[in-house]
């Protein structure tokens, strides 16, 4: 079985690329990583190359990342320090602390320090549990923060953003769960504090978002609804009699006041938007279709074909009308994946390239081929040890000379 192309809209991270990805165990098919060293490096000719970046790993025999030193290189001049990234975690105190240096070409240096205390440390990020978070800028100051609160069973009901930098301003979400851990409630407040006449501080809070959850009695989601600052949402899942999901549907709608000039232009008080988004299943639960529309008008369409409702076999990407990409799948008679073809399509809809990945009779990407009107335009070659880790990816140009080499090496428990 592989896993299908969906698209999501991304919510931006609190301290955006400053998180660490951190707490990420290495995944191994039949080895316990102890140590990984990744080195890649840029090729100009046989004689002439130079290391674009080296990276270190170390890992405990629960396969969480305990410490990690990354070095990033210039291409001009050649091999000079770009950035240097480092970061450990105290288990005894479980804090994680990254440092981040990064190196400019008047011979400035930034600094960046990234310092989270865990309630729990797991081999995922997802599965992790931290109480607080800080982000240090370089004036060695705290610019963001964040601190978070759980209930007895490690559910997150209270998440809380600061951000120094400029005017202080504090974002609160609350989360509510039922007995079976389900959130039934997320409502957001910002906070801040007013003087009033005599000079005494009070605390205000209002509040931006309010939604609320519904679960049928299998304890399926039914719908979401609620409000986030003036755009209303809801979200809808409708089932078979069997219990199988058939549709979701996502809807956000805004009514907001336009300036004078544009109801000049328009003739209308008021500009509507509104998005909804549509996934049909077939009777496997596999996604059949997405379609996203805006104000009637639809913006991009996904379609998925099965054998056996089950297999996925192709799929296709429009936008405005327009083919965008489209996938094809080919499978062994065990139905194991061996050759994945993604096409990518002009304005006309003609084929401008396509990408040739094979794989080997364990799932493992073996080559990606980028073909354009029948010439091989780049190359990469994957390779693997007994444990079924990657050991080198080697990518070539059309000459069939290595332009870059990345090589993996690993220690085990």
């Amino acid at each position: 079985m592989t896993n299908h192309p969906i698209f999501y809209i991304l919510m931006p991270a609190l301290f955006l690329g400053h998180c660490a990805a951190f707490g990420q165990s290495e995944l191994s098919t039949t080895g316990k990583i102890k140590k990984k060293v990744e080195e890649r490096i840029r090729y100009y000719n046989d004689t002439d190359r130079t290391t674009l970046h080296h990276k270190t790993f170390d890992f405990d025999e629960k396969g969480c990342l305990i410490r990690k030193q990354e070095f990033y290189y210039n291409l001009t001049p050649a091999g000079s320090l770009a950035k240097d990234v480092n970061a450990l975690y105290d288990t005894g105190k479980q804090l994680l602390t990254e440092n981040i240096v990064v190196f400019k070409s008047n011979n400035e240096r930034e600094f960046e320090n990234l310092r989270t205390k865990y309630l729990l440390y797991a081999p995922t990020e997802e599965e992790s549990k931290y109480s607080w978070r800080q982000y240090i800028d370089n004036s060695l100051d705290i610019v963001k923060e964040d601190t978070l609160t759980y209930d007895e069973n490690l559910n997150l009901i209270k998440k809380c953003d600061y951000n120094y930098k400029g005017n202080t301003s504090l974002y609160c979400d609350e989360f509510t769960f039922d007995k079976h851990n389900r959130r039934r409630r997320w409502k957001m407040y910002t906070h801040w504090t007013t003087v009033k006449a005599g000079g005494k501080a009070v605390d205000k809070r209002e509040k931006k978002l309010d939604y609320k959850y519904y679960f049928n009695r299998a304890g399926k989601p039914t719908k979401t609804k609620g409000k986030r600052y003036s755009t209303h949402y809801s979200e809808k899942w409708t089932y078979n009699k069997t219990g199988q999901l058939e549709t979701y549907e996502e809807r956000s709608f805004r009514k907001s006041l336009q300036t004078k000039k544009r109801r000049k232009e328009t003739g209308e008080r008021f500009m509507i938007t509104e998005e909804i988004r549509l996934r049909q299943f077939n009777s496997q639960e596999k996604i059949l279709s997405e379609t996203y529309t805006r104000n009637n008008t639809v913006q991009q369409e996904l379609r998925y074909v099965y054998e056996n409702d089950t297999l996925l076999k192709s799929f296709e990407l429009s936008q405005k009308g327009k083919k965008v990409q489209t996938i094809e799948y080919f499978y062994d008679a065990a139905a194991n994946l061996v050759k994945k073809n993604t096409y990518s399509h002009d304005s006309k809809g003609i084929i401008r390239y396509y990408v040739q990945s094979d794989f080997n009779d364990k799932n493992q990407l073996l080559r990606e081929t980028q073909i354009a009107k029948e010439e091989v335009l780049s190359r990469s070659i994957f390779e693997y040890n007994d444990y079924g880790d990657k050991i080198s990816m080697t990518m070539f140009f059309k000459n069939d000379k290595i332009f870059e080499k990345t090589h993996y090496f690993y220690e085990y428990y």
